[in-house]
């Protein structure tokens, strides 16, 4: 019989719930983990939330910043209703500015080693690589990977968990990585980027790579909210997304591009409930009743539906209205709730 027992892997809470479910769980404990993406997409947020909830866990973090100074980190965070400055003062948040100004590899790493041992911290953000390689002198740039190493080896070795954010190419047709060739250090990979769907932009969230977890291999939309990042539901409707040309692969994406929110919630809201009234309509979605009937009204000007009973799909792509009437009785339930 074989004796060998499961090792347990244990999770950490990243402060974002949603993105706990895509990660199996959380961030896994004593690994690296990598948030990338392009400028504008939520990491700073991400490692501050990272931050925040390790606190709330009886956790101590410090944050290594060489982009934005720590009253630029207390602002932000306080937007979001996290006051750091508080934490910062209770010892259990310590933020580190290292300015620019060719520092030593040695000198980095000292002054982390210090404050992880003054607030007996638990979890480390560095915010962010190529913020840490511009740092350092450049007589010594040839040992980044070296030095990267021994920072990642040594916390893991205090058991001490790493979070590090690092800047993918402004890219939205490929998915590419600059990880100034240290990915081989990396156990997690979360990739934050913009997509375009229905010639908008949203955010989507994927976790590339987890190494010693199970994991969602979705692409989930996110927000930045007044209460950070919230996770939502896999981009069902559409399909290729990463690749810049995405594809509705529904009857309601189909029927739905270059519409409102709104008029997505009311059309969503018909197809589900077949015949209705825009009473109806309103109760289900929750939506104003006088934003219903503009949204009517809008998808009658649309031609995506009729007055009465008799749905009109003169401008839609002649697959798209036969897909929708073969799957659905989404132009009966459309033409019924129009004013």
């Amino acid at each position: 019989m074989d004796d060998k027992r499961r090792v347990e892997i244990r999770h950490l809470p990243s402060g974002v719930p949603n993105l706990d479910v895509v990660l199996g769980g959380g961030l896994t404990e004593l690994s690296m983990h990598v948030i990338a993406g392009v400028p504008g997409t939520g990491k700073t947020i991400l490692t501050l939330s990272f931050l925040v909830e390790g606190v709330r866990c009886g956790e101590p973090g410090v944050m290594v910043t060489f982009e934005e100074s720590p009253e630029e980190h207390i602002r932000k965070a306080r937007t979001f209703g996290w006051d750091l400055g508080q934490m910062v003062k209770d010892n259990r948040v310590e933020l580190i500015y290292m300015r620019p100004v060719d520092l030593t590899v040695e000198e980095v790493l000292q002054r982390i080693e210090t404050a992880v041992s003054r607030i007996v911290a638990r979890r480390v953000v560095l915010n962010s690589i190529s913020g840490f390689e511009l740092a350092i002198a450049p007589t010594e740039r040839e040992d980044f990977r070296e030095a990267l190493y021994h920072l990642t080896r040594g916390l893991s070795g205090r058991r001490i968990n790493l979070l590090m954010t690092t800047e993918v190419p402004e890219s939205f047709s490929e998915l590419q990585f600059s990880f100034h060739n240290i990915s081989f250090l990396t156990d997690n990979i979360v990739l934050l980027r913009y997509v375009e769907i229905a010639s908008s932009l949203a955010l989507g969230t994927v976790v590339v790579k987890m190494r010693t977890s199970q994991h969602s291999r979705e692409l989930r939309e996110y927000a930045i909210t007044d209460k950070g990042i919230e996770v939502g539901v896999p981009f069902k409707d559409y399909s290729a997304i990463l690749s810049g040309m995405p594809a509705p692969t529904t009857p309601l994406a189909l029927l739905g591009v270059g519409l409102s929110e709104e008029d997505r919630r009311v059309l969503q809201s018909l197809l589900e409930m077949g015949e209705s009234t825009s009473e109806r309509v309103a109760q289900r979605t929750g939506l104003d009743s006088m934003v219903v009937r503009g949204a009517l009204e809008g998808l009658v000007a649309a031609r995506i539906c009729g007055r009465g009973r008799r749905a009109r799909t003169h401008n839609l792509p002649r697959r798209a209205a036969r897909d929708a009437v073969q799957t659905s009785a989404a132009p009966q339930a459309v033409a019924a709730a129009c004013p």
